[in-house]
């Protein structure tokens, strides 16, 4: 019988908070993660080796290890993951009960295609899509009276970072 063991690398993301990030220069929101190495048998963690405490830019995606009662003190203001899931989901509900219902379903429809949105007006919005290597498409849709596409506007450029 054969015994299989190794190494585990397990991150958790703990919270949320707005930091201001030394690598790409803006105030972003950075998340909190506790990553615990452990021996492995079988594929079950059975020795813990360490811990490390963790916070990653949501924008430049660059992180940085922190000493524990440090990372403990900056999780004691900030806010619980999955409670920042649900306040997102909610905001979006909210946000596009408001818009035109023509608006809504070329949104939808643009989603459905992989496409992002990054903002919207009452009658008009901007996604963007990774092609991979270091170009984005971006698109930009306004819709006339009649709910049809009256412009539609599709180009690529450099990603940021």
């Amino acid at each position: 019988m054969f015994i299989l063991f190794g190494w585990s690398r397990q991150p958790k993301d703990q919270w949320k908070k707005t930091m201001y990030c030394d690598e790409c220069q803006t105030p972003a929101a950075a998340v909190g993660s506790r990553i615990a190495r452990s021996i492995t048998i079988q594929g079950v963690p059975v020795l813990p080796l360490r811990s490390e405490w963790m916070v990653q830019c949501s924008i430049c995606s660059s992180s940085w290890t922190i000493a524990k009662g440090e990372w403990l003190e900056l999780a004691s203001d900030a806010i619980a993951v999955e409670h920042v899931e649900r306040e997102a989901r909610i905001a979006e509900v909210n946000r596009r009960s408001s818009l035109p219902p023509d608006l809504i379903g070329w949104i939808e429809h643009f989603e459905s295609e992989k496409w992002l949105l990054l903002d919207n007006s009452d009658i008009s919005a901007e996604f963007w899509k990774e092609t991979g290597g270091d170009r984005v498409h971006r698109l930009s849709i306004t819709v006339g009276d009649d709910g049809s596409l009256t412009n539609r506007r599709k180009w690529k450029e450099r990603a940021e970072g």
